[in-house]
């Protein structure tokens, strides 16, 4: 047996290390889950008890949809038949009209990627409510440039062989505003 000079095999003399778990970050607490723990009390007032999915919605949609979706609240279902909180509905807030179908032919995997996140039937519908989202710019029409003289004389002569008014009218007013766009 070979015994070091300090130690022996009664105690040592240095106290070993706390075992630190992998999750460990030296007691340094996420600002997302204080920010989820505050929000609480106040979205949950207003229908949205779920806040992770206002939190976490681009993870649960994925970036394309995000980005023309906002997650309004979760209505749960009414108490009629004694299950609660299986199968409300979510109200999304689209940003425009194409979003909007794109989002109703989407609306089981949508559904499934919601309920799947929380890891039961959370909702069963959704309900979507077209306008802007807030904080993201709105997007402006370019205006177009007034044309010179020589570019309504050339659009003119292009249009010469065009019988009908409504037709000449129509490629006037589209050449106007491709010409005048650069």
């Amino acid at each position: 047996m070979v015994i070091l000079s300090g130690m022996s095999d009664d105690k040592p003399d240095i106290e070993p290390p706390k075992p630190r778990g992998p999750a460990s970050t030296y007691d340094l607490k996420s600002v997302a889950g204080l920010a989820l723990k505050a929000a609480r009390p106040a979205l949950g007032r207003q229908g949205f008890a779920e806040t992770e999915l206002l939190a976490r919605w681009e993870a649960i949609a994925g970036p394309q949809l995000a980005e023309h979706t906002l997650p309004i609240r979760v209505i749960p279902k009414k108490r009629d038949e004694g299950i609660t909180g299986h199968g409300g509905v979510l109200h999304l807030k689209v940003d425009s009209g194409p979003a909007a179908m794109m989002l109703s032919y989407m609306e089981p995997q949508i559904i499934e990627r919601v309920n799947a996140y929380f890891g039961w039937k959370a909702i069963d519908r959704l309900k979507l409510i077209q306008g802007p989202l807030p904080g993201r710019p709105q997007r402006k029409i370019p205006a177009h440039r007034p044309l010179s003289a020589a570019e309504e004389a050339k659009l003119a002569s292009l249009l010469e062989s065009v019988d009908d008014p409504e037709l000449k009218t129509a490629l006037l007013n589209l050449g106007r505003a491709v010409t005048g766009e650069g």
